[in-house]
């Protein structure tokens, strides 16, 4: 006998919102990409029988926020009229905005459920029900199985007391159900694409490495894995996606791939793993399935991905499946800020291995990452990974200052530390790691300390590039090797 209270009645209607992102300070300059999490969200509802309806405000120019939510947009939510609201945010930065949102979504619609999903929401769950009456459920992690359980719960008004990753009211008081439960991704249906428009999301990428001469225009992203079961004190992922690595079969990474090939000319792909390379076998399987389909792509990892166990095997097979763009996680240049404070477990000799055989790729663009201002750092662990970030064979160091998001040891330590208060953060615009002043200062450096020894590395590489003649985003070893006649590189203006 089937249980009712998991069944989604027809119709159903549910609007998913994707709040605006942009943080002031920040030094990232991209700002639109395709919400990935509540595209993967919508083809699940979808599935389901649901009628889904996905606004990416993100796209939308205007002036006045607040006019456009009440004078435009609330009109539109009344008339669809749906039973549920979501709305989810890509960065901490996007929180304001989801405030503003749920509260047009609750005049417009009185007798919907506005429930809040993403990382920030996540992290203050438990504030966020506390301050905000407005908002009714908070989706703790990744939300698809979450969305389900709660879809059919309200739509028989049905208790929702015992769902995975829910956090709500309940007498007065509030619950939040921890999140235990993770989708097994082979079984989640691809993105739908077809919830937006494709073309709202092209950007300018005519400075972006392209040693095969295709055009970027949208870069897609594509996860072939979620979480790390590693635990560096800084990362909050595991919050979302729980506390071990889940693969997606290769086959069905690369259909994804193709497919977006095929129907919207995607030639660009961003990696969006947590961990892309914590398998061998994972890695090999899936780049031998997408250089088997022969197809004419271009591959980046912008999260970042592991050090250790980059050898020429593994870089070779990402290269011929169309890595262009690799990303190092090598967070400092002091073992006792990387091993003691962070937790990597990383060695200088391999990070010289792991940097030196990615060189050896001259189409490959090097991105160094690394992390600075733990509360552990000094002058002296600041200078070990200026040094370091300069001698390396890097194309390109990108520095971040220490952001303690809540959940991971790093926040538990400045709290005790009093480093940083633990109230403040909720209502933080500023959450976010690519910031250009930190987020706190550790005991033994200044925050003068901190802003000169980014600014030394970064313009390090300003310098050499200016002096040797490269654009930004070309390698050096390429550049040296001189350019392929089939390639197309445009100099930035």
């Amino acid at each position: 006998m089937q249980n009712k209270r998991n069944e989604i009645p027809d119709p159903m209607r549910i609007v998913l919102i994707n709040a605006p992102a942009s943080v002031e300070g920040c030094s990232s300059q991209r700002s639109v990409y395709f919400p990935i999490a509540l595209l993967s969200l919508g083809a699940m509802l979808r599935a389901q029988g649901i009628d889904v309806r996905l606004f990416d405000l993100n796209n939308l120019q205007t002036d006045n926020f607040n006019e456009y939510l009440n004078s435009f947009f609330a009109p539109q939510l009344a008339l669809i009229n749906p039973q549920v609201v979501g709305i989810g945010g890509l960065f901490s930065g996007a929180w304001h905005y989801q405030k503003l949102i749920a509260q047009c979504a609750r005049r417009a619609v009185p007798g919907a459920a506005i429930v809040l999903g993403g990382i920030h929401a996540t992290m203050f769950a438990r504030e966020i029900l506390d301050r905000y009456p407005f908002i009714d459920y908070v989706a703790v992690g990744e939300g698809e199985e979450t969305a389900r359980a709660l879809l059919s719960r309200i739509s028989c008004s049905a208790d929702v007391s015992d769902i995975d990753g829910l956090a709500y009211r309940a007498n007065g008081a509030i619950k939040v159900n921890p999140k235990t439960q993770f989708a097994d991704l082979d079984s989640l249906p691809s993105p739908d694409y077809s919830l937006i428009n494709v073309n709202d999301y092209h950007i300018s990428t005519q400075s972006w490495w392209s040693p095969k001469g295709l055009p970027v225009g949208r870069p897609y992203p594509i996860l072939t894995s979620r979480s790390c079961p590693k635990r560096c004190s800084f990362c909050s992922m595991h919050l979302v996606h729980g506390p071990q690595i889940r693969h997606r079969a290769p086959v069905l990474v690369a259909d994804e791939i193709e497919r977006l090939h095929d129907m919207y000319g995607a030639t660009y792909f961003e990696v969006m793993d947590d961990n892309l390379t914590y398998s061998r076998q994972h890695v090999f399987d899936l780049c031998a399935e997408i250089s088997r389909r022969k197809l004419r792509i271009q591959l980046c990892t912008p999260n970042g991905v592991a050090v250790k166990g980059l050898d020429n095997e593994v870089v070779g097979a990402l290269v011929e499946a169309g890595l262009v763009r690799v990303c190092l996680a090598i967070e400092s240049g002091s073992p006792v800020i990387r091993n003691g404070a962070i937790g990597k477990g990383l060695t200088d000799e391999q990070i010289w291995s792991a940097v030196e055989t990615c060189a050896r790729f001259p189409e490959l663009f090097v991105v160094g990452f690394f992390v600075f201002g733990m509360p552990q750092e000094t002058p002296d662990t600041l200078v070990e990974s200026i040094n370091l970030a300069k001698s390396l064979p890097l194309d390109k160091a990108a520095i971040f200052f220490a952001t303690p998001y809540p959940g991971t040891a790093l926040y538990r330590l400045c709290v005790r530390d009093k480093l940083i208060q633990a109230t403040d953060l909720l209502e933080s615009p500023g959450l976010k790691n690519d910031t250009d002043t930190p987020h706190f200062i550790p005991a033994n450096v200044t925050l003068s300390d901190l802003v000169t020894a980014r600014e030394t590395v970064l313009s390090y590489y300003r310098s050499k590039r200016q002096a040797m003649g490269i654009p930004d985003n070309q390698p050096f070893r390429y550049a040296a090797a001189g350019p392929a006649p089939s390639i197309d590189f445009i100099v930035p203006a």
